[in-house]
C-alpha cells in the first residue's frame, strides 16, 4: 500500500527551503517516492543534486542566519579556539571545586562593593563568615564589627571573622569585645605569641610583634565573605581604604571584588573552612566543625539558567597547594589571543615569568598594568627593575597614575 513521505529541503542555489509531501511505493530502501519529489523540485538546475540530511540542513541553516559560506573561515578558527580552550580547562579543573549556573556580579567601586556587603550581612540568616588580610579599626571596620554583631543578636547562627595579625596590626583585642560577647568567633590566623615574651623586654623591644607560631611566612591574605547563599572575593580588605566615601571610607585603592551567587558560594565556604582549620585555634577548629556539619545538612545554593562556569582556587604555603599560580600558568599556556594582567605588585616567579615569554612567542597580545604610586615603594622599584627582560620580549607594561593607588589583582 502507498504511504505519504513528508521531508524538508533546502535548495543551495537558491537558499529556499520547502517542505516536499510525496508518495512512498513500499520497495526496497523506501527511497523511491522521495526521489522522485527531490528530482522534480531541483529539475530546473543542471547540477545534480542530492538530499541534505538533518545534520547538513541545520548548519546550512547556521551558515544562512550568521553570514553565509564566508562564516566557514571564522567557524573553523573558532572550533580550533573552542577545542583548546576545552583543553586548558581541562587541566584547571583539577586544581580546584568547579561548579557551573553561577551568577557573578564585578565591583570596581568600593561603596557599591560594601553596599552589596552590608545588604548580603543583613539579609542572612544562617551565617556570616569573613576574613580578611586587614582589619582596621576605623568606620569601615567598626562598622563591620557592628552589623556582626547585629546579626548574632538577631538570631544568625553562625558568625565568624578570621584575619591577619600582622596585616591588621592596628586592631586591638578591645575593638573585638562586643563581637565576642554575643557568642561569634573572632580569631587571629597564626596569632603572635605574647607569652613567649618576658614583659620586661617587650615593654621596651615589642618583640612579641614578631613571635608567631609557625614563623613569619604563613599569613592569610585572602578576603573572602560568605552570608548564606551570596559570597564576596577579591582585593578589598576591611578598612576606610578600600570603601568609598559615602560607606565612611577615603578610597585610596582602585580595588577588584566580585559578587558570586549559586554552587560555588559552597566552595567559597570550603576555602573559609579550611583556613579556619588551618589557624589552630580551638574555637576557630571548632566552628569549622561545626559549618562542616550544617553544609553536609543543607542543600547547596541554587543554580541559575545560563549562569558561568566557575572556579575557586586555593592557595596555602603550608599546605603546598599553589592552585593560584598554577592557573595563572596555565591559562598562559593555553591562551589564544591576548592575556591582560593587573597587579600592583609585580614580581611573577620563574614559571610564571616563562609562561609570560612563551606566551608572547606564539603572538599573544600579553599587557600588564602595576602600580604608579605603590603603597609598598619597595616592591614598585623591584617592579622596575624586572621591566627591561619583559619588553625585550615585546610584553607591553602600563603604571597606573592617579588620584587612586591600583591595588587590583586581575
Amino acid at each position: 500500500t502507498a504511504t505519504t513521505s513528508r521531508c524538508q529541503l533546502y535548495c543551495v542555489h537558491s537558499g529556499e527551503e520547502m517542505e516536499v509531501v510525496a508518495p512512498v511505493v513500499k520497495k526496497p530502501g523506501n527511497k523511491v517516492g522521495i526521489q522522485f519529489a527531490v528530482e522534480s523540485v531541483f529539475r530546473p538546475f543542471s547540477r545534480p543534486v542530492k538530499t541534505l540530511n538533518e545534520p547538513q540542513l541545520r548548519r546550512q541553516s547556521f551558515l544562512r542566519t550568521f553570514g553565509g559560506l564566508d562564516i566557514r573561515r571564522e567557524t573553523g578558527r573558532w572550533n580550533r579556539t573552542s577545542r583548546k580552550w576545552r583543553r586548558g580547562v581541562s587541566r584547571l579543573v583539577p586544581l580546584g571545586s568547579t561548579s557551573q549556573g553561577n551568577k557573578v556580579t564585578l565591583f570596581h567601586d568600593g561603596d557599591e562593593a560594601f553596599n552589596a556587603k552590608w545588604e548580603a550581612i543583613r539579609t542572612a540568616r544562617e551565617h556570616v563568615l569573613w576574613s580578611a588580610w586587614t582589619v582596621d579599626p576605623d568606620d569601615v571596620g567598626h562598622s563591620a564589627v557592628a552589623r556582626l554583631v547585629n546579626m548574632k543578636q538577631r538570631g544568625c547562627k553562625e558568625v565568624g571573622l578570621l584575619y591577619d595579625p600582622i596585616g591588621s596590626n592596628a586592631l586591638d583585642d578591645k575593638d573585638l569585645v562586643s563581637l565576642r560577647s554575643v557568642g561569634a568567633v573572632a580569631v587571629p590566623f597564626n596569632p603572635i605569641v605574647k607569652d613567649s615574651i618576658p614583659s620586661t623586654v617587650s615593654r621596651f623591644f615589642p618583640l612579641h610583634k614578631f613571635a608567631l607560631q609557625r614563623g613569619p611566612a604563613l599569613r592569610i591574605h585572602q578576603k573572602i565573605l560568605v552570608a548564606d547563599d551570596v559570597g564576596f572575593s577579591g582585593g578589598m580588605n576591611i578598612a576606610a581604604e578600600y570603601a568609598g566615601v559615602k560607606t565612611g571610607g577615603n578610597g585610596r585603592f582602585y580595588d577588584a571584588h566580585i559578587k558570586i551567587e549559586g554552587p560555588a558560594v559552597q566552595d567559597l565556604q570550603m576555602i573559609f573552612v579550611n583556613s579556619l582549620q588551618e589557624s589552630e585555634s580551638p574555637a576557630a577548629e571548632a566552628l569549622a566543625k561545626r559549618l562542616v556539619e550544617a553544609m553536609e545538612q543543607r542543600e547547596p545554593p541554587p543554580s541559575f539558567e545560563n549562569g558561568v562556569y566557575l572556579q575557586a582556587l586555593p592557595s596555602s604555603s603550608r599546605l603546598a597547594k599553589r592552585a593560584i599560580q598554577k592557573a595563572m600558568r596555565k591559562a598562559l599556556n593555553n591562551a589564544t589571543s591576548s592575556c591582560y594582567l593587573t597587579t600592583p605588585y609585580f614580581l611573577p616567579p620563574i614559571m610564571l615569568k616563562n609562561a609570560i615569554r612563551r606566551a608572547v612567542k606564539r603572538g599573544i597580545d600579553v599587557r600588564i598594568i602595576t602600580a604608579g604610586h605603590s603603597d609598598v615603594p619597595s616592591m614598585r622599584l623591584a617592579s622596575q627593575h624586572i621591566y627591561a627582560h619583559f619588553l625585550h620580549h615585546n610584553v607591553k607594561i602600563y603604571e597606573m597614575f592617579g588620584q587612586q593607588t591600583l591595588h587590583a589583582k586581575t
